[in-house]
């Protein structure tokens, strides 16, 4: 499993896959949009500064991901920072996985933050939600999260 400078597997071995939208299908088996469980909505033309994500990551043996990367990069007199902060506590089989995804900028410079963790967040109300391709209607699908089969916090 590739990993950035900064970050600890403790398995290299482990083999991972994660879902991360799943795609919806009309009755003719044709892909129409994609599912996504987050705390905002990807059709809006401004997303706000922090939201979240959540994932299910699978692995095929229980593994611990941690530490901190930082990339940086500059565009037309922007300077771009990227940290990933890694805290996963991984068991054997299917995992929820969120991230949060932080956005500052300051002066000329953008930093994003992401930190990926198996921790829920307290505070955040995740909704299942639906977006079909070609249109800027998203749609809460209601909340199924009791109902998962991938229901492992």
């Amino acid at each position: 499993m590739y990993m950035p400078t900064g970050i600890t597997v403790s398995n290299n071995a482990v083999r991972a896959a994660g879902l991360e939208e799943p795609h919806g299908h009309n009755s003719a088996g044709n892909k129409i949009g994609r599912f996504y469980y987050a705390n905002f909505n990807t059709s809006s033309e401004v997303w706000p500064n922090v939201h979240w994500w959540a994932i299910w990551f699978y692995v095929d043996r229980d593994v611990t991901i941690s530490g901190e990367s930082r990339e940086y990069d500059e565009w037309e007199g922007t300077e771009y920072i990227i940290i990933q902060n890694w805290n996963l506590d991984l068991k054997r089989g299917w995992n929820i996985v969120y991230e949060e995804w932080m956005y500052t900028t300051a002066g000329n410079t953008v930093t994003r933050t992401y930190t990926i963790t198996t921790q829920r967040p307290s505070d955040v109300n995740f909704s299942w939600r639906f977006r079909r391709w070609g249109s800027s209607d998203t749609r809460s699908v209601g909340n199924v999260e009791r109902q998962s089969l991938f229901l492992r916090r």
